[in-house]
């Protein structure tokens, strides 16, 4: 049913895209738009042909930088249908116009293959979801992997901004990084959530706790995630308690439910839009 409403919102956009090897414009004013598209991040358009496309932000004309991509996240990165995953480096500056205005601009770097990663089938934000079931970051996060030579005290600093493994998750189905905490979605329905607690240090992935019943246990109810949000089933919408975390050692998060039988989720946390079943 998430499939579905997703392609849903993702219809309304504006469709196809023309390879050539001369810019499109993508400028509603100018004929004809970029088609197909089913991902945007920033000024990066993801086509249902796997090109993903960029655009100057003032002439609007756009151009392919990268194929047989299968999708994108909000970190600049990219996952190809090969499983190889590639990302591009944002810069924004501004100089100082003739009329003495700040001019704004960005550059865009051409996407680039990360090493020591393969067989990725999603990623969120600076995370990658493999086939087998594993998570890694697409650089660093040493504080959020195991003891190893890239992330020791020692290493080089180009050696810690190397992909690594997230704890020790696995059968994992699902990843988002677009919460106040990363997840990722066990095939049993389990939630796990790693980042910084209240002072600000780090731990690994540990599992959400269900606490409706006298004895807690692993919270195992989610069928999907999306927004920093578990959704159920049965389409309950779950939250997590941010603020319910007791130590780095062994920190515990509750979930509480949001609101039952929700037909949609949309937007963000901070301005999040629910529709009910009647």
């Amino acid at each position: 049913m998430l499939k579905a409403f997703k392609k849903l919102s993702l219809s309304t956009i504006a469709a196809v895209i023309v390879l050539a090897a001369a810019p499109i414009p993508a400028n509603a004013a100018a004929a004809p738009l970029l088609k197909g598209i089913v991902s945007i991040d920033g000024n990066h358009a993801l086509d249902d042909k796997g090109v993903l496309w960029t655009w100057n932000e003032e002439t609007y004309e756009a151009v392919p930088i990268l194929e047989e991509v299968k999708t994108i996240s909000e970190g600049n990165t990219a996952v190809k249908k090969d499983g190889t995953v590639w990302t591009w480096g944002r810069k924004i500056g501004n100089v100082t116009g003739p009329d003495g205005k700040i001019v704004y601009f960005n550059t865009f770097d051409q996407p680039t293959k990360v090493e020591g990663l393969s067989g990725a089938v999603d990623v969120s934000g600076n995370y990658v979801l493999k086939a087998d079931g594993t998570v890694w970051s697409v650089s660093g996060g040493c504080e959020y992997q195991l003891p190893n030579e890239s992330c020791a005290a020692e290493a080089s600093v180009e050696a810690k901004l190397r992909p690594g493994r997230i704890g020790e998750l696995k059968n994992i189905v699902a990843i988002a990084d677009g919460g106040t905490f990363p997840l990722a979605l066990g095939k049993d329905g389990s939630l796990w959530i790693w980042g910084q607690d209240r002072y600000g240090d780090s731990f690994l992935p540990a599992p959400l706790v269900d606490r409706k019943d006298a004895k807690p246990t692993n919270f195992k109810e989610a069928a999907s995630i999306s927004s920093g949000l578990a959704i159920s089933s049965s389409w309950d919408i779950y939250t997590i308690d941010r603020f319910a975390i007791y130590g780095v050692a062994s920190p515990e998060f509750n979930v509480a439910k949001l609101a039952p039988n929700v037909a949609a989720v949309s937007g963000a946390r901070g301005n999040l839009t629910l529709s009910l079943l009647c």
